[in-house]
């Protein structure tokens, strides 16, 4: 169903079908536990995390798939206990509202960035596995603390899939690219190795052409800009190459650094203060049987 036509019989009786298997849903959890809907699997792991046994976290296999589903709840009056939790994914920068009820979105662009970009969390990650005199040489000789760094990287990224998105290009922009053109030992970006892999794939026609157009894109915050699985890979490029402990075998994996993070953001209340946790607690004020955090 889109805009404000009608459903046709078929997205009606789809409808009618997700209500009735989340009443049923409702009516197992009982009368003390929210049911939120979430995009996939790691966002319900991180929320079993947050709200325990006061949750339960329903993945939906998707974004567009969390949306239909409360959207279909609406349409046949609301669920007791059911909110939502989405990525916010190109909302920030496009200005795209929802206005559904019982729908929130992470501050940043998405879970994994909110993680990453959380300073107690990050740095306590980067103390459980980077060398510390690699760490403190790393910034000094780039002038940066660390987390400006990897958002350096990830910015240029973040605004070429941007790019991508605007140009509606059909080739994938693959995870490879950060791990093709990030070298593992320096942590430096092969620049201009990657513009012209992009201008092969069709991104477009030459490098100047494709610079001038990078240039041509907005400034808008690095935490709507940067997808958080590139922060992870570009973190654990970095604690894998020059911050690797001397004599460590093996350094964090992207999954890894996920665990870690948020067993150091929950338990400590790191985002307590985030606008989407303040959020959460204001629907459970209204919400007092269902409250989760």
């Amino acid at each position: 169903m889109t805009g404000g036509a009608p459903p046709s019989p078929t997205e009606a009786r789809q409808d009618a079908a997700i209500r009735t298997g989340l009443g049923l849903e409702r009516h197992t959890l009982g009368k003390d536990v929210a049911i939120l809907l979430v995009e996939g699997p790691t966002d319900a792991h991180f929320w079993r995390q947050v709200g325990h046994k006061k949750v339960y976290p329903k993945p939906c296999n998707g974004r567009e798939a969390v949306l239909k589903e409360l959207r279909a709840v609406h349409a046949g009056g609301p669920i007791p206990g059911l909110l939502a939790v989405i990525d916010v994914d190109w909302d920030h920068i496009d200005g795209t509202p929802h206005g559904l009820p019982d729908l929130f979105t992470t501050d940043t662009r998405d879970l994994e960035s909110m993680l990453v970009l959380c300073e107690r969390s990050l740095d306590a990650v980067v103390r459980s596995y980077a060398d510390p005199d690699a760490h403190e040489a790393m910034e000094a000789s780039q002038g940066a603390e660390l987390r400006a760094l990897l958002l350096e990287r990830a910015r240029l990224f973040g605004r070429l899939r941007w790019l991508h998105r605007r140009r509606g290009c059909t080739f994938a922009f693959h995870d490879g690219l950060l791990n093709t053109y990030v070298d593992a030992n320096t942590w430096l970006v092969d620049e201009a190795g990657l513009l012209q892999a992009l201008v092969t794939m069709g991104l477009a026609p030459d490098e100047v052409t494709l610079r001038a157009e990078l240039v041509t894109l907005p400034e808008v915050q690095d935490a709507w800009l940067c997808r958080g699985h590139d922060l992870l890979i570009l973190l654990a490029r970095a604690l894998s190459g020059p911050l690797k402990p001397a004599g460590q075998r093996k350094q964090p994996g992207q999954d890894d650094l996920l665990r870690a993070l948020t067993l150091a953001a929950v338990p400590s209340g790191a985002l307590n203060g985030t606008r989407l946790f303040v959020e959460l607690r204001a629907w459970g004020v209204q919400n007092p049987s269902y409250a989760f955090l």
